[in-house]
């Protein structure tokens, strides 16, 4: 039988997310369903508003078996190498064999051909991504009109072909036709509001937009219909964006002047002397929202921009990524079922990685834990601070994963 895989930010755990698993059993009828999942950071560069082992733990209880930890060098990425991390993360595991994702089209065979022709790169596609680029346009921008312009008739049936979900697909897609991480594409068509447009509809809002609602709002019963009732019940204790921005910016204060130039190059996001912006704007800037705003561009959007200043509070470096495949191998569990635990003992047996419930017990011998790892467990310590809390209450070495009974 089958083994679903899914990867999300789960930011919160909402209504859209539960009728995924929902959709994906009653088509697919797996035996499990395993989430990789975002940990502390998401991609937009923010800190999630719930930390991850609540987030897994709401998983769990909205129908996955088994959620993992996405690497944070991963997380905290472009949308290739965040699909990259969560496609290799399942195929580590060695029991997945879908990759089930959600997408504005739901139509496979239409995402594949984009997919290849993204791949090929031929000089139709060349030639358009380059003069969108000219026009000053994000790259995510560009590489969605360029798309358009070149499939051309094969789209009208697909007006807003690629939404901001298809994308992320497409990366999925890509991912599976240049790398064999033994995973077949299994695509859901979406229900309720785009990904980022911030609409509130019923029962299906985005989390963009119910994220907007709780920032703005402050109202957490605005919400009520929009999540889950565990989720509801989480998000009691949820932390103000605000509170933590202001946390985020005097973190970043402190440790931007300390570093070198080279240092903040080394930042994946970072390119065509950013550097010097992000060193000089960090010491005008009144607040962290000020210096998103100093910072960003044409070039470089808002979300671009805290995902890189993300990137050199973390200490994410080029180097990272790359050593994923370079030092040992592992998957961190964050919280799992009855079912979820067996195919945690399964996958022990056959799994490309090391399985790490918990990493304050694993031996590493004279080569010490992989430097991926301690990032993700830097990452927990910092999500601790921006919180309120003492770095030993938020360790991954203190937090285990949640176990939840059927």
């Amino acid at each position: 039988m089958s083994v679903a895989g899914i990867i999300a930010e789960f930011d919160p755990f909402h209504n859209g997310h539960r009728y995924l698993i929902d959709t994906v059993r009653r088509e697919l009828a797996p035996r499990a369903v395993v989430c990789v999942m975002s940990g502390q950071f998401t991609q937009r560069g923010e800190p999630a508003i719930l930390d991850k082992f609540t987030r897994a733990e709401l998983a769990v209880k909205g129908g996955a078996d088994l959620v993992v930890e996405l690497p944070v060098c991963c997380a905290v990425n472009a949308a290739r190498e965040f699909a990259y991390g969560g496609c290799r993360t399942l195929g580590l595991l060695n029991v997945v064999t879908h990759l089930c994702f959600g997408s504005e089209t739901g139509n496979l065979p239409l995402l594949e051909k984009a997919a290849e022709l993204a791949l090929k790169e031929d000089d139709a596609f060349r030639k358009a991504l380059k003069g969108q680029m000219e026009a000053g346009r994000p790259f995510g921008t560009a590489y969605a009109r360029a798309l358009r312009a070149v499939l051309g008739p094969e789209i009208a049936d697909f007006p807003d072909f690629p939404a901001s979900n298809d994308i992320l697909a497409l990366e999925y897609v890509k991912q599976l036709k240049q790398t064999d991480f033994g995973l077949e594409p299994y695509a859901v068509k979406r229900v309720g509001a785009a990904h980022k447009s911030g609409e509130i509809t019923e029962y299906y809002s985005s989390g963009e937009s119910i994220r907007m609602m709780l920032e703005y709002e402050a109202v957490l019963e605005d919400i009520q219909d929009e999540v889950p009732s565990y989720t509801y019940e989480a998000l009691d204790n949820y932390s103000f964006m605000p509170d933590m921005e202001d946390r985020m910016m005097d973190l970043l204060r402190y440790e931007i002047p300390q570093l070198s130039l080279s240092a903040i190059i080394s930042a994946p996001g970072v390119s065509e002397g950013l550097e010097n912006v992000v060193r000089r704007e960090i010491r005008k800037a009144r607040s962290y929202k000020d210096l998103v705003d100093r910072i960003r561009s044409k070039r470089y959007p808002e979300s671009r921009v805290r995902r890189i200043l993300t990137q050199i509070l973390l200490g994410i470096t080029r180097n990272h990524l790359p050593n994923l495949l370079l030092e040992p191998a592992y998957v961190r569990v964050l919280a799992f079922n009855e079912t979820g635990a067996g195919l945690i003992s399964e996958a022990k047996g056959k799994s490309l990685a090391r399985i790490i419930v918990n990493p304050g017990k694993e031996d590493w011998g004279k080569g010490g834990a992989p430097s991926n790892l301690l990032l993700d467990m830097r990452a927990s310590e910092v999500y601790g601070l921006l919180n309120g809390r003492t770095p030993y209450n938020s360790s991954d070495l203190v937090n285990i994963p949640k176990i939840i009974r059927n």
